[in-house]
This record gives C-alpha cells, sequence and structure tokens, in this order.
C-alpha cells in the first residue's frame, strides 16, 4: 500500500520526478479483512487534495499531500485500507 501511494504520486505530478525529495510523514493502515486471493493497490487523492498541493509547492517548494489506499483481493474483498501522508521539497 505503502509503495502503491508513492508510485500514485509520480503518476499525479510526473514533471516532479527527479526534481524532488518525497518523504513519508506518516502512515494508517486498518486491516478489514483476510485476503484469500491475489491482492491489487487502488491509491486515490482528492482533486481538492491536488489543487491544495500544487499552490503550496508553486509558491514554497514544499507540501504535504496524502494518498489514501485501498487493497482488496481478486474478489474485491478490502483487505485493508490505508493513509499516506508525503511531505515533498524540491531539491
Amino acid at each position: 500500500a505503502e509503495l502503491a501511494s508513492g508510485d500514485y504520486l509520480q503518476q499525479l505530478f510526473p514533471e516532479l520526478v527527479n526534481k524532488v525529495i518525497p518523504v513519508l510523514r506518516d502512515s494508517r493502515l486498518k486491516f478489514k479483512s483476510p485476503a484469500r486471493s491475489k491482492v491489487s493497490a487502488f491509491p486515490s487523492v482528492s482533486k481538492n487534495a491536488v489543487a491544495k498541493f500544487t499552490a503550496q509547492f508553486g509558491k514554497k517548494g514544499r507540501a504535504l499531500i496524502t494518498v489514501d489506499v485501498a487493497v482488496k483481493d481478486a474478489e474485491g474483498v478490502v483487505a485493508s485500507v490505508g493513509s499516506f501522508r508525503w511531505y515533498v521539497q524540491k531539491i
């Protein structure tokens, strides 16, 4: 789930790849049920969070953003949900 959150940030902001230092500031993970098959992670960020991050990063060269991740098995059962807050700073 953590890896998926970081990868998702690269997808959201490809223009920042190799130009910033991302640091995982904190994370929370809650287990919902046992996974019975192969699992996949589904990250998401609200449009409001993207806009806030973009504005703050543009002004200060650093910002925080939270990526939520649901981990589901092949049947669609949610095994866990997590929240990963990233601190991103220009190099």
